[in-house]
């Protein structure tokens, strides 16, 4: 994984999605993440229709960076 920031190692978090549904998740920092259904499609525009991994940090002030 490439870091934005050299030096600065925010937790990752990892949220497992569904994309038939929509669906919220919260962060380690409290933070919503909302993932709308059939949000996800493959170079030619085809639904996914398999789970999507997705890695996620926040940076909430320039102390974070």
């Amino acid at each position: 994984m490439i870091k934005p920031i050299e030096g600065v190692d925010a937790p990752v978090n990892v949220f497992t999605v569904q994309p038939g549904k929509d669906q919220v998740f919260t962060t380690f920092r409290g933070s919503k993440v909302h993932i709308p259904a059939q949000c996800f499609v493959d170079q030619d525009g085809n639904p996914i229709q398999d789970s999507v991994q997705i890695l996620f940090k926040e940076y909430h002030s320039s102390a974070d960076i």
